[in-house]
């Protein structure tokens, strides 16, 4: 699968994140880029799955997990970026995306 584009939906709770990588993963022919869990304000952990695929696929795969974790938790943002720069992708947490 060519990854031109990437998608992304950043979760409260690492449950919450968990049921939006299963949705996005069933929905559409796309692979988990990272799963990258942050401590934020208050101590509350912020979770956001990368995930990667064609731009039909990622919009697929980020509409269904985003609705799959609204129902249990809280979705703070998602996103698809068509057809990512690579510059970006190397700069991205340490060359890790």
């Amino acid at each position: 699968m060519k990854s031109t584009a990437m998608g992304f939906i950043e979760t409260f709770g690492y449950g919450t994140a968990l049921q939006a990588a299963d949705a996005a993963l069933k929905a559409a022919n796309v692979q988990i880029l990272r799963i990258e869990p942050v401590i934020g304000s208050g101590g509350s952990l912020g979770v956001t799955v990368f995930l990667g695929g064609d731009i039909a696929a990622i919009k697929a795969a980020v509409d269904a997990g985003t609705e799959a974790a609204g129902r249990i938790g809280k979705v703070v943002a998602s996103n698809v970026i068509p057809n990512l720069d690579a510059k970006v992708r190397v700069g991205m947490y340490h060359n890790n995306i």
